[in-house]
């Protein structure tokens, strides 16, 4: 797990009606507690727009993790692509889909 500081590159994109905007950002890793929490955050350092949460528990003889998100800055670029009421949507949708990605990658289903 890294350490705190600057990770990799991330991409993302989204499709609109007519246009595709594609950007990248450099996580800051905040905490990475192996087994406990494991913290980024996205933006520019000192300007930070998300942070992404990921809890560790014991349950049940497996592990829980929950996935979080906080939204600590809504910057112009983010007006521009969404909504802050359909971004808070969008980012939980996807928590789900992350959250049963890494149970499938984690219990070694393709």
């Amino acid at each position: 797990m890294p350490k705190g500081g600057v990770g990799g590159r991330r991409h993302r994109s989204r499709a609109g009606r007519a246009l595709q905007i594609r950007w990248s950002t450099t996580p800051t890793v905040k905490v990475a507690d192996p087994a406990k929490e494991f913290t980024f955050e996205t933006g520019k350092p000192g300007n930070e727009e998300t942070r992404w949460t990921y809890r560790f528990a014991p349950k049940d003889g497996g592990t829980e993790l929950t996935e979080s998100f906080e939204s600590l800055r809504y910057g112009a670029f983010m007006k521009l692509t969404a909504k802050p009421e359909k971004r808070a949507a969008k980012l939980t949708a996807d928590i789900q889909q992350t959250l049963e990605r890494i149970k499938r990658a984690a219990e070694g289903i393709a």
